[in-house]
């Protein structure tokens, strides 16, 4: 800037300066406030339909934001949201604020949702025992349910072999049990599901015998002949 001072004489003098313009008044920041998700939301701030905002009386300045994550089980995290205000060309921040996000397995596992086979009458397939585990579509293969959200869902069984049995070849108990690792305690038996099904394989068939025929031949003193023998089959 260019200074001229005149006196009442008319003599005159000029000086210049330089002269910065600042803004003194920072931005006023507005974000979205805290908020506890479900696991299998996005948690964008496009898919949270949500966004920060920010006013200022000039035009130097952009919205930004950083996450920091925190990554827990089954689906739990927690999101540190840093909104900033930077300024234009030189990025710097000037103004920042945090937004928490809590991450949660709002729908948990539901144990009572799982569908266990049912029992099996197995007619005319008395093979090895070992053949009828749940990968036989014929046993009624595996426990079912609906949905796992954000759970950790486990499922074994044992089986227990009878052979000698009255009324069928033999007889698998098969002993399910179901868990979410998310929510099991050993100490609290609900948070299992258990079942025991009943396999029975019967043999209606009876077997068939195929008699043999014995074939000789009787000589006597004047002639030889072939004879056929049949055996009685019962």
């Amino acid at each position: 800037m260019e200074l001229l001072v005149i006196d009442a004489a008319g003599n005159k003098n000029v000086c210049m300066t330089n002269i910065e313009i600042q803004q003194k008044v920072l931005p006023v920041l507005t974000i979205p406030a805290d908020r506890t998700v479900d696991c299998e939301v996005g948690t964008t701030p496009q898919q949270l339909n949500e966004t920060g905002s920010f006013t200022s009386s000039c035009n130097l300045y952009y919205l930004d934001f950083s996450d920091n994550l925190t990554e827990g089980d089954c689906g739990n995290k927690t999101i540190q949201r840093t909104w900033q205000v930077k300024e234009n060309g030189t990025n710097k921040i000037v103004v920042s604020r945090v937004q928490t996000i809590r991450v949660s397995n709002l729908t948990p596992f539901d144990l009572n949702s799982v569908v266990f086979p049912g029992h099996q009458t197995l007619v005319n397939k008395c093979q090895n025992a070992k053949d009828f585990g749940p990968g036989n579509p014929a046993t009624g293969g595996y426990p079912t349910w609906v949905n796992t959200g954000c759970s950790q869902i486990a499922v074994s069984y044992q089986d227990q072999v009878f052979e000698d049995v009255d009324d069928a070849c033999f007889k698998i108990i098969r002993h399910w049990v179901v868990l979410d690792w998310c929510t099991f305690n050993a100490n609290i038996p609900s948070t299992t599901k258990t079942y025991q099904q009943v396999i029975k394989v019967i043999d209606t068939e009876k077997p068939t015998i195929q008699c043999p025929v014995i074939i000789e031949e009787i000589t006597t003193n004047t002639c030889s002949k072939l004879v056929s023998f049949y055996n009685k089959c019962i």
